[in-house]
């Protein structure tokens, strides 16, 4: 059981994921906002020159949600842009992070989110 997931939703997850602890195990991407950025004199030698930013997450229609985290900027994102943050192992595969020690990284820069509620 997967609470809060409808029947039809969690046989499509089951039947991607393959079980429950796949669906656990699976990367994540996330609508953000950039609020911030972060200095850092001393990193891991693989993101030295890499542009390191503070996200907000926020819901489709723009809402701030409560977490923060820090991504590394892939794209060129500015303050206050609304971003698509790749997390887990999805991370990795943006350009230039293949090996690096990095558990977020913005992949777009959004430009509009069309829901249909």
């Amino acid at each position: 059981m997967i609470p809060g997931i409808g029947l039809r939703r969690r046989k499509t997850l089951l039947t991607a994921f393959g079980s429950l602890a796949g669906v656990r195990r699976a990367s994540r991407e996330e609508l953000a906002r950039v609020v911030g950025t972060v200095v850092s004199t001393r990193k891991d030698e693989r993101l030295q020159g890499a542009k390191l930013l503070v996200v907000r997450s926020v819901d489709p229609h723009g809402k701030d949600e409560a977490a923060y985290m820090v991504a590394v900027d892939t794209v060129d994102a500015g303050t206050s842009d609304r971003v698509l943050v790749a997390t887990g192992a999805s991370a990795r595969m943006a350009s230039g992070l293949k090996d690096c020690p990095v558990d977020a990284a913005i992949v777009g820069v959004v430009d509009v989110v069309d829901v249909k509620d």
